[in-house]
């Protein structure tokens, strides 16, 4: 299925985004990820990321997919005693549970962005997808 390129455009002033109008969709193209680093360099507060293994990367679009936020979820530590110790897995267990646990490394509401109860829906939006996303990649 082919979609409408992402935009990172200011949406236009006289356009009222509401939050049934925005949903998030991968970012998968080689432009929209330079993009994608360019504003977290840009706008966020600990900058870019480079995701060692596993990693999705996401826009929340309004409904001309001009971007409102940027999520970024990487693979989990492999070593980390206290979240091992809080779950109760033996080295074994989590060798085999790890996998399928993601961090949610960036969350960027972008500086144009201004609707209220955006970053809840986004949040709401990209949990209700990571899972079979994560596994699918």
């Amino acid at each position: 299925m082919k979609r409408k390129k992402l935009s990172s455009g200011k949406p236009p002033g006289a356009a009222r985004v509401t939050l049934e109008q925005v949903c998030v969709l991968p970012v998968t193209d080689r432009e929209d990820r330079r993009l994608f680093q360019r504003l977290l360099r840009k706008h966020h507060y600990l900058g870019g990321f480079k995701a060692v293994g596993g990693q999705m990367s996401y826009a929340a679009v309004d409904g001309r997919g001009n971007w409102l936020a940027v999520l970024l979820f990487s693979a989990a530590a492999k070593h980390l005693k206290p979240r091992d110790r809080w779950f109760g897995w033996t080295r074994t267990q989590r060798d085999r549970r790890l996998s399928p646990v993601v961090n949610n490394s960036r969350f960027l509401i972008l500086p144009h962005a201004h609707i209220a109860n955006l970053g809840s829906r986004v949040l709401r939006l990209s949990s209700d997808r990571l899972s079979a996303d994560w596994l699918a990649r």
